[in-house]
C-alpha cells in the first residue's frame, strides 16, 4: 500500500531506489536490535546494494543534463 501511495508524490525510478535500500536497512536494523553479526556474504549483498543505487542514481544525474 505505502508503495503503490508513494508514486503520488515520487517518480516510479525514485521509490524504485527507496526499496531498493529497504534490504540493507534490514539487515541494519536486526545488527543493532537484534544483536545479530554480520556475514562476508551479507557484507557483499550490501556493497552490491549501494553500488548499484549510485549507479542508478549517477546514470539519472546525467539524463536530466
Amino acid at each position: 500500500f505505502f508503495f503503490i501511495e508513494s508514486l503520488n508524490y515520487l517518480s516510479a525510478k525514485e521509490t524504485t531506489l527507496f526499496g531498493t535500500i529497504e534490504p540493507v536497512m534490514a539487515i541494519l536494523a536486526s545488527a543493532l536490535w537484534l544483536n545479530l553479526t554480520f556475514h562476508s556474504y551479507q557484507l557483499i549483498g550490501i556493497l552490491l546494494i549501494i553500488v548499484l543505487i549510485l549507479a542508478l542514481s549517477l546514470k539519472k544525474q546525467r539524463n536530466i543534463e
